[in-house]
């Protein structure tokens, strides 16, 4: 992150590429097999994770030059998003919960979850608390919270005191991923706070730790992303092959000859470890280990990027960047597509999967799109409203011709 504006875009293209991974994965039902890119859900991170990492960052680097300067503007700043975000959970709820009703059950199961088992008052309090939530948006509410807080997390770590906070932290969230702390309904807020303050941290130390980097020379800058890029890679293929088991597949192989006899033990060892690998690394997403994932992938993913920027940039930036900077807006709106789709009474097969999840990215790229289609329709209802104006006045005009003569 040399420069100011190669950060935000750097920003703007990692949450473009989370958001694209967040569509593909809630619309497995019918993404597959194209959900396989993005993992599907099934690796030691995701873009959950890393969207908290990113929103730290970003705060951080939004808000951090003015929190000690002018903290009580800054922190109405955060806290009015903090309360828009919070506005819309409570509306994307009501509005899954009507989905659920009218939607058929088996899409409301694999899309919405479960419809609540109270009415009234009583379900309105649990959605203003916390305590009930349904949708493809529910990550809105740690958001709301987690920018609440913020300000004085920004405070603090820009001070002395970062380490404290950071391993109260680090420390909420081992208490929680061990199970060794039960925060009820509020379990999975010990757990994403950690990704939103170390994305905090990480931006706090960014400039020295990226000055000292690229100071060094260029080999050793080589071979420091390379060696990153091979954790990476292997990361992703071990977690994709204990996710995606295809020992049949692999028996297969090595029995007509394709693969190594040692392809089929390694991969048999693996398998034979994969409770502990997944308790440390995956555990429904409170793997001990998984921040490490995270903070891996997100850190070779910016060396690659600052490496070939110029041809990502001009191949897919304009694509992507756009959803990195409408990633809220987006994230709302596919969950109420999503959930809409699936239950589109047409064929499942390869192609008709393939142009349903083609039509909701197009879909999704509109929401960016949103501001130029609102001064189209603008315009186009004045230049209406200017034609239906002269046409009134020129039938008026020949009324009063022909009633002369």
């Amino acid at each position: 992150m040399k420069h100011t504006k190669d950060r935000v875009i750097a920003l703007d293209y990692f949450r473009g590429i989370c958001i694209l991974m967040v569509i593909l994965n809630h619309s497995w039902t019918f993404s597959m097999p194209i959900a396989y890119l993005s993992g599907a859900g099934g690796l030691w991170t995701s873009a959950a994770e890393l969207f908290f990492l990113l929103s730290g960052i970003t705060l951080m680097i939004v808000r951090g030059k003015t929190i000690k300067s002018d903290f009580g503007q800054t922190a109405r700043k955060i806290w009015r998003r903090a309360g828009i975000i919070y506005l819309l959970n409570i509306l994307l709820v009501s509005t899954s919960i009507c989905l659920a009703y009218i939607l058929p059950q088996d899409v409301v199961r694999t899309t919405l979850g479960i419809p609540p088992a109270t009415q009234g008052l009583s379900l309105l309090w649990q959605i203003l608390t916390f305590h009930y939530s349904i949708g493809l948006a529910s990550f809105l509410m740690y958001y709301s919270v987690f920018l609440v807080f913020a300000p004085f997390a920004l405070y603090a770590i820009l001070s002395r005191l970062w380490p404290v906070v950071l391993s109260i932290s680090a420390m909420l969230f081992l208490l929680v991923s061990s199970q060794a702390l039960s925060l009820g309904a509020y379990t999975w807020f010990g757990l994403w706070q950690f990704y939103f303050v170390a994305g905090i941290v990480v931006a706090r130390f960014r400039v020295p730790i990226l000055n000292r980097f690229y100071k060094l020379s260029e080999a050793t800058i080589g071979k420091v992303t390379a060696l990153l890029a091979t954790a990476t890679a292997a990361s992703i293929a071990i977690s994709a092959l204990l996710a995606f088991n295809i020992f049949p597949f692999v028996n297969r192989l090595v029995a007509d000859g394709w693969l190594p006899v040692k392809a089929r033990s390694a991969y048999l060892h693996l398998l034979n470890h994969e409770n502990t690998i997944n308790l440390l690394l995956r555990d429904g997403r409170m793997g001990v280990l998984r921040p490490l994932a995270s903070i891996l992938f997100l850190t070779t993913g910016y060396l690659l990027y600052q490496r070939y920027k110029e041809v990502l940039l001009k191949r897919t930036g304009k694509f992507i960047n756009a959803m990195g900077r409408d990633s809220l807006w987006i994230f709302a709106a596919q969950a109420v597509a999503i959930p809409v789709a699936a239950a589109l009474p047409v064929p499942r097969n390869f192609m008709t999967n393939l142009a349903l999840t083609g039509f909701l990215i197009f879909s999704m790229w509109s929401v960016t799109k949103r501001r130029a289609l609102a001064l189209a329709t603008k315009n186009y209802l004045s230049e209406l409203k200017v034609s239906y104006s002269e046409a009134k006045s020129a039938y008026i005009y020949r009324s009063e011709e022909r009633a002369e003569l």
